[in-house]
């Protein structure tokens, strides 16, 4: 019996190999492509059930964080290249952005770089057949960005005015569909997430806490506030995590500093005082809801929002409401 060969050309047309061959031949194309990361920060498009991660840290599979933020984490980078018997040849064509690859097989190592700015590093990862050490021309590509932080690429994917409630949300990438077992997304959850990518998006205030243990300063300041307290706010670091809480020390609402006293999260826009009124015109309900949705907002705001809410249930209850902004806590790792 004779044995065959087989011939193989690029996407072009270029033969590539032409092997020794007694007998039949065979063409076949070859093809190289990236499995990881499914999706591409080049497109707006991205399937979400494919490239968008549902666990913790939530974000598309292009996207990563530099190695020196809280919570750092590498992209995961895997190919396949047919017939197998070519070389992989991985590039990060823009490394000093957004870091290296390394080992030339299916699965290189991504080494995030050391820093990156708020808006993101974007470059691209390229994988190219190889024959013998010689480039083929035959290759695939992905975009990918790297962000300063969780806070910086939290802010691009969830934006501010579309709702943080269960359901169809917006990014630069594509939609994506999010089903919390809690509804949806809250400011403690929310204010976690962006500083070390961890939780469900929806946790308790005391939970939030017990995370913010270890931060180096804590300043608390009463409500109405004062010169010292204003200076404060005013000086607040990107990052910074603010507390609101009752004069039952019980946690109200958090967010985190965009720098000053900008504050962004989930649930961040302004309460609103709900009235439950019967047919005969009589209150039978108050309550203070939140906005449930991504926003900016600023400290001075939200505390003077969430106390005038505070105070007009109580007046309207006798009372009964019976909570009130008493003071703010800033955590800063400063």
């Amino acid at each position: 019996m004779n044995r065959g060969s087989q011939l193989v050309f690029n996407a072009a047309g270029t033969l590539l190999d032409v092997p020794p061959s007694n007998g039949t031949v065979s063409v076949s194309a070859l093809k190289v492509q990236i499995i990881q990361p499914t999706g591409s920060a080049d497109s707006i498009r991205n399937n979400w059930t494919n490239s968008w991660m549902n666990v913790p840290c939530y974000h598309w599979d292009f996207q990563g964080v530099s190695s020196n933020s809280v919570g750092q984490y590498s992209l995961s980078v895997g190919g396949s290249i047919t017939p197998n018997t070519y070389a992989f040849g991985w590039t990060s064509l823009t490394a000093n952005a957004i870091g290296t690859l390394t080992g030339a097989y299916e699965s290189p190592t991504h080494a995030p770089p050391a820093t990156a700015p708020t808006n993101g590093a974007s470059g691209t990862i390229k994988l190219e057949a190889l024959l013998g050490s010689v480039p083929t021309g035959v290759s695939d590509s992905k975009g990918v960005i790297v962000y300063k932080d969780h806070l910086a690429r939290d802010m691009e994917n969830f934006g501010i005015f579309q709702s943080c409630s269960n359901g169809n949300w917006a990014t630069p990438f594509g939609k994506i569909e999010i089903i919390n077992t809690e509804g949806a997304w809250n400011c403690f959850g929310s204010s976690l997430h962006a500083y070390n990518g961890l939780g469900t998006g929806c946790i308790s205030g005391d939970q939030f806490l017990a995370s913010l243990t270890n931060w180096a300063a804590q300043k608390v300041f009463s409500y109405p506030f004062g010169s010292e307290a204003r200076a404060e706010i005013n000086l607040m670091k990107r990052g910074d995590k603010i507390v609101f809480f009752n004069q039952f020390q019980v946690a109200e609402h958090a967010a985190t500093s965009i720098g000053g006293a900008q504050i962004w999260g989930a649930n961040n826009g302004p309460v609103v005082l709900c009235l439950l009124i019967n047919s005969e015109n009589n209150i039978i309900n108050v309550s203070v809801r939140g906005s449930w949705h991504w926003a900016i907002n600023t400290v001075y705001e939200c505390a003077d929002n969430i106390a005038m809410n505070f105070g007009l249930a109580n007046l309207l209850t006798s009372n009964l409401f019976n909570r009130s902004l008493d003071h703010i806590i800033i955590y800063t790792q400063r």
